[in-house]
């Protein structure tokens, strides 16, 4: 049997982020302000986008982070560097990616993303 994209994308995301997240996940989208938006998420990014085996997640957690550094979105920057890191990504290698964007998205974005990654990787993201 096949599964379904709310299926895969649950499965992706209790196996990158834990089955607490996943639950959360999960309740987010059964109902209530922000359900639909939910179940976007589970069925699309991660149903969809995350379980497609064309490429590692480390790779696809890679090429996330860049691409939320170029469009300046730290608070999901944050969130996806956990992934990345879940992902086997190291601290030093996002350091690296993030500072080489410096050079195609602005410094001022490699700034910002080099400060979001630093308060999850330093443990300062609450």
């Amino acid at each position: 049997m096949t599964e379904s994209p709310r299926e895969r994308g649950l499965r992706v995301i209790g196996e990158i982020l834990g089955e607490a997240s996943k639950a959360r996940m999960e309740r987010n989208a059964a109902a209530g302000f922000g359900a639909r938006f939910s179940e976007l998420a589970i069925d699309f990014a991660f149903g969809t986008m995350w379980a497609d085996a064309a490429l590692p997640r480390r790779d696809l957690s890679l090429v996330t982070i860049g691409a939320l550094v170029a469009a300046r979105q730290y608070d999901e920057l944050e969130h996806h560097v956990r992934i990345g890191l879940a992902n086997g990504l190291t601290a030093a290698e996002i350091e690296q990616a993030i500072t080489h964007l410096a050079a195609y998205a602005g410094f001022p974005a490699a700034r910002g993303g080099l400060a979001a990654a630093r308060a999850v990787i330093e443990g300062d993201d609450g």
